[in-house]
């Protein structure tokens, strides 16, 4: 059986706060050594090889894979922002090899299967699962999900979610052990006797109008209706309603993550008023 604890921390101080996730997880953790672990922080515009010498001082054989978020979401405080969180995992059947697979955007096949390949020698055995963090910005245009599939197989469940940066949108970094990256992506192998099930949910939605995409290439949308970008994709009314909800958010409680997203979305409002919106019928453009 797989067992795990965690801790989270939204400290005015980053690095005291993960002096205080590690202290309460080593608590709950008793004489237990932990094999494996996942560290996210949202704290931005920090010493984060400090961070996780911290962790690793208190858990010198840990294998750590984490990364930046956009916030973080537990069980204890719910969703939180300018925050820290530890998971420790611990199974007495269950081996873990961490790797890393770096600069995935400019070879990232070669990038995936090496970081991969090193991942299955630490743990000398076929593993039974993946747990994977790649750069959330830099593979925007990269189809990762088919990468994956290719290197790791078909069969092999894996999990996990891109790295973020709150909604800065200029770049985000990855952890192993105790090197940070950026343009890379985590890998943390399990294997042995390990039942799992998997569930899927989707929150939003459709409704409103249809519109046709215009451009696209692969994962990236250049134009939807004859608009470019952003405004594009919520439409005029939608991108002016959700704009005015989070300016006010942001003006009311100051929420980094509502003020940073309005930022976005007040340039492609300015941008789309200078112009109506047409359709064009050249698609090369």
């Amino acid at each position: 059986m797989i067992e795990t604890v965690f801790s989270v921390s939204d400290d005015f101080d980053p690095l005291a706060g993960v002096g205080k996730v590690v202290d309460d997880c080593r608590e709950q953790l008793g004489s237990r050594i932990p094999p494996a672990g996942n560290f996210f922080t949202s704290c931005l515009d920090v010493d984060y090889s400090q961070m996780l010498a911290e962790i690793h001082t208190a858990f010198p054989d840990i294998e750590l894979i984490g990364c930046t978020t956009d916030g973080e979401i537990t069980q204890r405080a719910g969703f939180s922002e300018d925050s820290s969180a530890l998971l420790i995992i611990s199974a007495d059947h269950i081996r873990f090899a961490a790797s890393i697979a770096e600069n995935i955007s400019e070879d990232s096949g070669s990038s995936v299967e090496k970081g991969f390949r090193q991942a299955k020698d630490k743990l000398a055995d076929e593993p039974t699962l993946a747990l994977v963090l790649p750069d959330g910005m830099s593979t925007l245009s990269v189809p990762i999900d088919a990468i994956l599939r290719s290197v790791m197989g078909e069969s092999l469940p894996i999990f996990g979610g891109s790295a973020g940066d709150g909604l800065r949108l200029k770049q985000t970094f990855q952890f192993q052990g105790e090197r940070v990256f950026t343009n890379a992506m985590p890998i943390l192998l399990l294997a042995g006797a390990l039942d799992m099930a998997v569930d899927i949910a989707i929150g939003p939605q459709p409704h409103g109008d249809f519109y046709p995409v215009d451009k696209a290439d692969g994962n990236v949308i250049y134009r939807i209706d004859g608009v470019k970008g952003l405004a594009g994709f919520y439409g005029f009314a939608r991108l002016s309603e959700l704009l005015e909800h989070l300016e006010g958010s942001a003006n009311k409680r100051e929420y980094r993550t509502a003020q940073a997203l309005a930022d976005v979305l007040s340039s492609h409002v300015n941008e789309l008023r200078q112009q109506k919106p047409h359709v064009v019928d050249d698609l090369a453009n």
